[in-house]
């Protein structure tokens, strides 16, 4: 396995800084949110880089440079999360952003954003980093915002909301800052697919991701990874929840560090796992079941990565 390093001012890249990286799966780019450097598209057929930043007085371009997340819209094109400016809609062909934010919706709690998803029947989902959830129809425009109340058990658990998945049953899943919850979004309240006080699911989740075999993997800030599978009767039955639960250890099969950001599933079913501080995991679809690639400080080792942390 080699690793090929994109680096600011050697390969053209705006930053060194990502929090997302997305593969676009209608065009040969890899889009790259960095944290404070605007959005990169790596088109790997011509192997050529393209930056878009925000410019001053122009009113298309970027609206501010910290990206935090990408996510498909339903027409192809893109939706971006900003830290301090809210929302971005990006048209790929004209290279034109739309803006949406506080200054262009009613009733949008913040514009400080994590995460949005487009759940391709109308409605973007976003994220916020510490307002809640806010649900936005494309079509009228009208916005409606679910926070935490103490006294409602069936309210997001959580202010701070960091990822929001859909999975090919077709429902919502939320990670947040005081574990993962599915919105149901017909009677508007948020389950929990284990109701126990001590469950691990109710610490802070970074990503969210299904994969081939119908299982929801979940990466936690502490606790490694759980894996569901989306077949059992967990919402019915929540006592008899069977997860598994790669974490931390002393043998070959665990992971590096329990901080786990993101998931990913290659096209030959394998698993990688990016971590704070504890470089990438790999799960073999076959045997051996883990390897683990991380930091080595020898320049000129091209087999290793030059950061411990993966993020996205």
């Amino acid at each position: 396995l080699r690793f090929t390093r994109f680096l600011k001012h050697t390969k053209d890249i705006s930053g060194n800084e990502l929090n997302y990286v997305l593969a676009d799966p209608d065009d040969p780019i890899i889009w790259i949110a960095t944290q404070r450097d605007g959005l990169n598209g790596y088109n790997y057929v011509k192997d050529s880089l393209e930056v878009f930043q925000h410019v001053d007085k122009d009113g298309n371009s970027l609206i501010t440079n910290d990206v935090t997340a990408i996510a498909h819209s339903w027409d192809g094109n893109l939706w971006l999360s900003t830290y301090h400016r809210g929302v971005e809609y990006f048209d790929k062909k004209s290279k034109i952003f739309s803006h949406y934010n506080r200054s262009t919706l009613s009733g949008l709690p913040s514009d400080n954003v994590w995460t949005v998803l487009d759940d391709q029947d109308g409605h973007l989902f976003i994220g916020h980093v510490s307002d809640g959830l806010s649900v936005l129809s494309l079509g009228s425009n009208q916005v409606k915002n679910y926070r935490h109340n103490p006294a409602d058990p069936g309210s997001i658990p959580g202010n701070e909301v960091r990822r929001i998945y859909k999975d090919s049953h077709q429902n919502i899943w939320v990670g947040t800052d005081k574990g993962l919850v599915l919105f149901n979004t017909e009677r508007e309240i948020f389950i929990k697919p284990d109701v126990s006080p001590e469950s691990p699911l109710n610490s802070g989740i970074f990503d969210i991701r299904q994969t081939e075999d119908n299982k929801l993997w979940i990466a936690t800030e502490l606790n490694g990874v759980y894996v569901l599978d989306l077949r059992q009767h967990f919402f019915t039955s929540p006592t008899q929840l069977n997860m598994q639960h790669y974490t931390v250890g002393y043998n070959r099969n665990s992971l590096s560090n329990s901080n786990v950001r993101c998931v990913f599933q290659d096209s030959f079913n394998n698993i990688w796992l990016g971590t704070y501080g504890g470089g990438i995991n790999f799960i073999g679809h076959e045997a051996p079941l883990f390897n683990k690639y991380s930091f080595s400080p020898v320049a000129e080792d091209t087999y290793a990565m030059n950061n411990r942390m993966a993020l996205s």
